[in-house]
Formats: C-alpha cells, sequence, structure tokens
C-alpha cells in the first residue's frame, strides 16, 4: 500500500513531490504469479511490512519458507477479518493492520480441492477503499466479454461446442462458435462444464 514515482502529497510516506515510500506490501492470493515480484518491492522498501492471505505455500509447492520467498518474514496474515483484526504467523495474533481504518479487507475462500493428495484451501484476500469506495480485488473478479474475442480459432471453438467427445464436428454457425466460447470461458474460470 503505497505507490512508486513521484507523488504530490506524502501519503505513502514520501515528501511532497518527491518519491513515494511504500510502508506496506500486500499479497492478496496464494497463485504464484502473484508472489513473483513480492521479494523485489521487499528489497526495494526493505521498511515495509508483509502482509499477506491464508495458505501461501499450500500450492503449487508446500513448506517453503516464507524467508525464502519473500526475503523476510510476514508481518500478517490477512485471515478472517473480524473486528479489522488479522492473524499473524508470529506472535502478533489480534493486532490491527495500521490502514484498516482507511482500507477494509476480507478475505474470500474458493473451496478446498484435493491436490496432490492434500486438502488445499485456495484463498484471496479483497479490499475496499473507504474513501473512494473502491474495491480492490486480484482474481475474484475477471471482465469477461459477451461475444467471442477475435483471437480465438474457430475450429478450436467448435471442437469445444461439442456435447460429447463421440459426436461429429458441428458445422461452422456463428451458434456453435459461441457455444464454444461459452464452454472455453467455463473451462478457464476453473468450473468445469460436465459433458456425456
Amino acid at each position: 500500500l503505497g505507490g512508486t514515482g513521484d507523488v504530490g502529497s506524502n501519503a505513502a510516506g514520501g515528501t511532497a513531490g518527491g518519491p513515494a515510500v511504500v510502508s506496506h506490501v500486500v499479497v492478496p492470493t496464494y497463485a504464484l504469479e502473484h508472489k513473483v515480484f513480492v521479494k523485489d518491492c521487499l528489497e526495494r522498501w526493505p521498511e515495509a511490512q508483509l502482509w499477506t492471505s491464508p495458505n501461501q505455500f499450500s500450492f503449487p509447492f508446500r513448506g517453503v519458507s516464507e524467508e525464502f520467498v519473500f526475503g523476510k518474514r510476514v508481518s500478517g496474515v490477512l485471515g478472517d477479518c473480524y473486528g479489522g483484526k488479522y492473524y499473524s504467523n508470529g506472535d502478533n495474533n489480534n493486532v490491527i493492520p495500521p490502514w484498516s481504518d482507511e482500507i477494509e479487507y476480507a478475505t474470500l475462500y474458493g473451496g478446498t480441492f484435493n491436490i496432490g493428495g492434500k486438502q488445499t484451501t485456495l484463498s484471496e484476500t479483497a479490499f475496499f477503499h473507504k474513501s473512494s469506495k473502491t474495491l480492490i480485488v486480484t482474481d475474484a473478479v475477471a471482465r469477461i466479454p459477451k461475444s467471442i474475442p477475435e483471437l480465438n480459432d474457430p475450429e478450436k471453438l467448435l471442437l469445444i461446442s461439442k456435447r460429447s467427445t463421440s459426436d461429429p464436428m458441428p458445422e461452422d454457425t456463428p451458434e456453435a462458435r459461441l457455444a464454444g466460447w461459452k464452454k472455453t470461458v467455463l473451462l478457464v474460470s476453473y468450473f468445469f462444464s460436465r459433458t456425456r
């Protein structure tokens, strides 16, 4: 929470017109691609506190130390937010994050799945900036167009539009392509369509 580059106020801890100082770095979801630049951020702003959503090292890697991945210990885990409290990895249980008066948060649980023989709960923390009424999410919300984007291969859309793998390839019609697009959206959104 904070910014980079020149800022016009001291909101992120920098001087007016000078570079911002980042006070808090947040890893809001378990997904590996959201951890890639965290260590770099913490090297640039070593005084920043590190906050994460629960189950950071449940998938795809288990048992990895936070110091190895992030370069420092996690300041707090943004779990079930009852009364603005978080539950930390360390001794600071039930400490209110310094920014909680300005930014509310809630941890969303996407379900528990058997991944690699272990029950794994996937989670993401969402944020609400009160004064601007801005919702901040990572993967929980996606814009999926109703019409088929041009980059989609019509042949693959037709293949996916089939009701069964034993069905013949459907005729190339706008309706068949749209059916393939709708199934593709379900597949990449982790909802699996039922076929016979």
